[in-house]
């Protein structure tokens, strides 16, 4: 995945016009709040269908405008691709243009401070990382995945419902509930193994003294047992929606017990392991997307990373200190300087 350029339009404080990405690493150099990681972040709307900060769409729009637009001209393979995507702040609406059918499936990945969140918040962040990885590597586990939520929503409306004859009209949806339901879970089951496995190798390196391990536990199902909690609560209290994901240094659980640094550096060595696994799976070198990630990096886990940036066929790196360029392997290909929104060249050469 190459992407050469780079259109915007009163997307966040960034100026609009136009910005050129070479092959191999890019980097964008600036202070705090200058809007470097929000041309990462239009980067990643475009691949994704999403932004990363899990922004609304109206915080994406220039403050005082009621539009935006953001467009990149690129290639998958040989192909040649054109994307866009147009926002609206009246309803809040996203709308996909441009070569419709990769638009929020270009494989790239994100790499940043907010990943720290997988690690040190609730388990729907560790339920939805595993789903993200599973949906990389098997394009049925979104289709297994909105239908179980689907089915699981109708269930609970018969729950909540007093008229509702329980369990007849559970029948039917307990069936699709479960058919779904271990589908995802498998699908999970199955990402979870190969993240653990590559995890180990990965945090190993400059962490001798740490062992890290992902423990995925699915709840499965037990529909007569439960059945009269689920209609004294109205809601479904089985399945997927609940399974536990548990980040493991040295078999103690990291959320509560483990230090920030610990949590950023297992955060970071998950995403590396996500990358890592699916270039196993696909055959195919993502675009990267990394924001600050060698800030407070010793030397053995700085080469870990730089490792993965060089091994891509295009990465684009936000870095807040021009001196995390001095200690790369390689010189970047093209540097940007970000200030107050706009971007210009930068002489890195000297």
């Amino acid at each position: 995945m190459l992407i050469n350029k780079l259109y915007l339009s009163n997307f966040r404080n960034l100026k609009d016009g136009e910005i050129s990405f070479a092959p191999g690493l890019n980097v964008l150099v600036g202070r705090n709040a200058q809007g470097k990681t929000n041309i990462i972040e239009a980067l990643h709307l475009l691949g994704r269908g999403r932004s990363f900060r899990r922004a609304k769409v109206a915080e994406l729009i220039r403050w005082g405008e009621v539009e935006a637009g953001v467009g990149a001209e690129g290639k998958v393979g040989q192909e040649k691709i054109e994307l866009k995507v147009r926002l609206e702040s009246a309803g809040a609406k996203l709308y996909p243009e441009g070569t419709k059918h990769h638009f929020g499936k270009i494989p790239l990945f994100f790499v940043g401070e907010e990943d720290i969140e997988i690690v040190r918040g609730a388990d729907t962040l560790r339920r939805r990382f595993l789903d993200r990885v599973a949906m990389d590597n098997d394009g049925k586990h979104w289709h297994y995945l909105t239908q179980y939520y689907k089915v699981l929503r109708h269930r609970n409306n018969i729950l909540k419902d007093p008229a509702a004859k329980v369990p007849d009209q559970l029948l039917e949806w307990n069936s699709q509930l479960i058919k779904y339901g271990e589908q995802v879970a498998q699908g999970r089951a199955k990402v979870a193994e190969g993240i653990n496995r590559l995890l180990a190798a990965i945090h190993n390196t400059g962490r001798r003294d740490e062992k890290v391990s992902l423990q995925y536990r699915p709840t499965g199902f037990a529909m007569e047992s439960l059945l009269t909690r689920e209609r004294e609560r109205g809601t479904t209290l089985q399945g997927p929606h609940l399974d536990g994901v548990d980040l493991l240094i040295n078999g103690k659980d990291a959320r509560t017990f483990a230090s920030y640094g610990q949590k950023r550096n297992l955060a970071l060595s998950l995403k590396l392991a996500q990358i890592t696994l699916y270039r196993e799976q696909s055959g195919k070198a993502p675009l990267l997307l990394l924001d600050d990630v060698f800030l407070g990096l010793d030397g053995e886990r700085y080469d870990v990373v730089a490792a993965q940036v060089f091994s891509a066929p295009q990465a684009i790196f936000a870095s807040s200190s021009i001196d995390d360029l001095r200690w790369l392997p390689h010189r970047p290909n093209r540097v940007w300087q970000v200030e107050a929104g706009e971007t210009k060249h930068y002489d890195h050469t000297n």
